[in-house]
């Protein structure tokens, strides 16, 4: 299993962390009515979210490629349940 993560992971999960302090940062500041974050947050949210949803329909197909293509997905059904999850 650990083959099929990829180093961009731990990529993902510094940006993740780092998001998570910038909303609990804004999080604050609007408690006080103070809102210049607001645009600069949404927009790096839209991008984070494309960026992963990206990798992550890349990754799920490479894991199914590793597994043996669609002959396995179908038989394990792993291919169904990736789809119906995962995939939009």
């Amino acid at each position: 299993m650990f083959r099929l993560v990829p180093s961009s992971v731990n990529l993902m999960i510094h940006v993740t962390r780092c998001q998570i302090k910038a909303l609990d940062e804004m999080q604050q500041r609007l408690v006080n009515r103070d809102t210049p974050l607001l645009p600069e947050i949404h927009a790096l949210l839209c991008g984070l979210k494309v960026l992963v949803s990206t990798y992550d329909v890349s990754d799920i197909e490479t894991a199914r490629r590793s597994m043996g293509g669609h002959e396995y997905s179908t038989f394990a059904d792993w291919g169904a349940y990736m789809l119906i999850i995962f995939l939009p």
